[in-house]
């Protein structure tokens, strides 16, 4: 009985995720650093949200 509760709780969601995650991400772990456009685009994202904090909504 204590292992059907153990079973039912929230851990076993959160090992499943992991898991699930872990398994998603393997094939890109040995990836060189930098090979993407990801800080590129959150800086792009920024400058959009920096310049719409200033600006204002009417501004196109």
């Amino acid at each position: 009985m204590k292992v059907r509760s153990r079973l039912s709780s929230g851990w076993t969601a959160v090992a499943l995720i992991v898991v699930a995650t872990l398994a998603i991400w393997v094939a890109d772990i040995n990836l060189p650093l930098g090979n993407s456009d990801d800080g590129r685009l959150v800086a792009f994202s920024g400058l959009h949200a920096r310049n719409f904090w200033d600006l204002g909504l009417g501004v196109c």
